[in-house]
């Protein structure tokens, strides 16, 4: 399975993330595009923004109707400042694919 990660604060989760995503599967032939919030993004720790939750929840209604995409809550359970790295690794091991990090 090819699944494109698409990361960010999604602060607000917006119209030019979803083409971001069908660009993303349409360009590469994924079968999926995973989007994941992150918890707190390290490069703005002094930021004040909606809580990870929230935002995670407002993912899940900016996709809902879209077909293969889909919400992954990894970061947001896990808490803390996330990185892309420990949050790929997790990934393939709880279900291992071609993993594309979508940018």
């Amino acid at each position: 399975m090819k699944i494109g990660v698409l990361g960010g604060t999604f602060d607000p989760p917006h119209i030019g993330h979803l083409a971001i995503a069908k660009a993303a599967l349409e360009t590469l032939e994924l079968d999926e595009v995973l989007f994941m919030p992150v918890s707190r993004n390290p490069l703005k720790k002094n930021q004040k923004g909606t809580p990870a939750k929230h935002r995670l929840e407002m993912v899940k209604l900016l996709v809902a109707n879209e077909l293969k995409m889909a919400v992954s809550d990894l970061e947001v359970t896990r808490g803390g400042v996330s990185y892309t790295v420990d949050s790929l690794t997790e990934l393939q091991m709880a279900q291992p694919a071609d993993y594309w990090f979508l940018l």
